[in-house]
């Protein structure tokens, strides 16, 4: 009966091993898996990155266009009045009906 028993104690260790060596065997897989996913994500997150930064440069340098642009006009705007302003008034000819007849 004891040796029963410690031929089935010893059957129960090798199964448990072998599901222990299979367990370990599916946790690394899952782990290598999630790293090569994470390895993509990272890759695509920074492409995303850079491709982002760049947009980002490229609407400064617009807006900074955009800003000379206002200061040029608002130059000419303010250059326009001023010649406006001081140009010598011409008097308007009249058409005065009370002349006519």
């Amino acid at each position: 009966m004891e040796e029963d028993v410690r031929v089935e104690l010893s059957d129960i260790e090798i199964k448990v091993k072998g599901l222990e060596q299979e367990l370990h065997r599916s946790v690394l897989e899952d782990i290598r898996y999630m790293e090569k996913t994470m390895m993509k994500m990272k890759t695509e997150g920074e492409g995303e990155t850079d491709f982002l930064k760049k947009q980002v440069s490229q609407l400064i340098s617009e807006k900074i266009k955009i800003q000379q642009h206002v200061i040029s006009l608002t130059s000419r705007v303010n250059n326009t009045e001023t010649d406006v302003c001081e140009r010598p008034h011409e008097e308007e000819p009249r058409n005065d009906l009370s002349q006519a007849g």
